[in-house]
């Protein structure tokens, strides 16, 4: 299923439900990332999983559903190719989830995409899923999602130090969320998801 499909500065942008041909693209961008950026977005290297678990664990997400899952995976696709991905977890129903973003392309970053489709994104939890309010906790060492997250309409809630967890190191982050009622009302409009008030790209 697309639930959104847009015209982003020439490019056609489709958020869609996963493949098992996908999850190559998803593995190879935790394993082809540099320390540096690993560092960065709060991720240690030794805590990721071996390339087959990896994909296991992405693997276990194909046909997820929100109303119904724990997680949920969507992919991201730029003018018919798969660039990035999109996961929610963490999804306790009738209350909150967690949110992350991944642009895996790096032709794709630093262009302003996410700043255009991080709404949809928003709207399309709301629209499909049954919980009230999504929650983002990037490093508060690392800009760039911190700006994303604030002009997107995440409102800022706590900066604490969190334990190690997963494949991320004990790090500061900022906890920052957004609720149905920020969003001022999410619609779906058949197969597209978009918000009341606001302007997709066309």
């Amino acid at each position: 299923m697309d639930y959104v499909a847009k015209k982003i500065d020439g490019v056609e942008i489709i958020v869609r439900d996963p493949k098992a041909s996908d999850l190559d693209m998803i593995v190879d961008y935790w394993y082809n990332m540099s320390d540096v950026a690993l560092r960065r977005i709060g991720v240690e290297r030794a805590r990721i999983p071996g390339r087959a678990a990896r994909r296991q664990a992405f693997f276990d997400m194909v046909g997820n559903d929100l109303c119904r899952d724990s997680a949920c995976l969507f992919i991201i696709d730029a003018d018919g190719v798969p660039v990035g991905y999109y996961l929610v977890n963490k999804i306790e129903h009738g209350d909150s989830c967690q949110q992350h973003i991944h642009l895996c392309d790096r032709g794709y970053r630093h262009r302003g995409l996410l700043s255009h489709l991080a709404f949809d994104l928003m709207a399309l939890v709301f629209a499909h899923g049954d919980v009230q309010t999504i929650i983002s906790e990037p490093s508060a060492r690392n800009p760039a999602p911190n700006a994303l997250l604030q002009r997107c309409g995440f409102l800022p809630r706590r900066r604490y130090y969190k334990a190690a967890q997963g494949i991320c190191a004990a790090m500061e982050v900022n906890r920052y969320e957004v609720t149905r009622a920020d969003i001022c009302g999410v619609r779906d409009e058949g197969r597209r998801v978009a918000a009341l008030g606001y302007q997709s790209g066309t």
